[in-house]
């Protein structure tokens, strides 16, 4: 069960496929994790799940990008987090000190640069700091004038955007799973590994024609 769980005790994964369609190249996946989150899971400890997903990375070499909502890490156990995803090779990225939502009426773009500078001071010293930001929510701005601003901020201070292509919903499935096993801790959980693998996968496949779409439509 615990493969199962290091799948799915995660806030938030996004997968991007990089595709090379004029030479035929296959996908090049990249896994970002969104959040973080240091509080105990059902019986998991918080640095134990933790933990497994770190080492089940390094288990299939792999590298992702850790976009950091600082506040939750923002004390002793959070760093700790921090600093055993950063030792492990991982990059760790800005999400906003407060996760918020910039598509707020009442979120204006000074406000929000500042969100972006304090979650910063807390992860630019880590040795796999990169400067790769991604919007709580995928939300980029509710008027062309906070859009526009907060680019240009992003342009300025050579900040890349942790786009994502895939969205795996993995919080929604995740709260699933913990509502079963709080219920009935003995549950068959296999449907859900199931579910989650087939669900990738559909995910993946639209995804990817999709983006081959407008790919084609823009090169022609």
């Amino acid at each position: 069960m615990k493969k199962i769980i290091v799948i799915l005790l995660v806030a938030f994964v996004s997968i991007t496929w990089k595709i090379d369609l004029q030479n035929n190249q296959r996908p090049c996946v990249a896994f970002s994790f969104d959040d973080g989150n240091p509080n105990d899971i059902l019986n998991y400890k918080g640095e134990e799940w933790n933990a497994m997903i770190v080492e089940q990375l390094k288990k299939y070499n792999i590298k992702a990008v850790w976009f950091v909502g600082a506040k939750k890490l923002d004390n002793e156990k959070g760093k700790l987090l921090l600093q055993n995803w950063d030792n492990a090779g991982n990059i760790i990225a800005n999400h906003t000190y407060n996760h918020t939502n910039f598509n707020d009426t009442l979120m204006t773009c000074y406000d929000f640069i500042n969100e972006i500078q304090k979650c910063d001071s807390l992860i630019n010293s880590y040795k796999n700091y990169q400067r790769i930001f991604r919007f709580p929510y995928l939300k980029g701005g509710n008027t062309i004038a906070k859009r526009d601003c907060l680019r240009s901020y992003l342009k300025i201070n050579e900040y890349k955007q942790g786009w994502v292509t895939i969205d795996a919903s993995d919080w929604y499935i995740n709260s699933r799973l913990i509502k079963r096993l709080k219920k009935n801790p003995q549950a068959d959980i296999k449907g859900f590994k199931d579910y989650y693998i087939n669900h990738i996968f559909v995910r993946a496949q639209y995804y990817n024609n999709l983006s081959k779409e407008i790919i084609s439509v823009l090169l022609n």
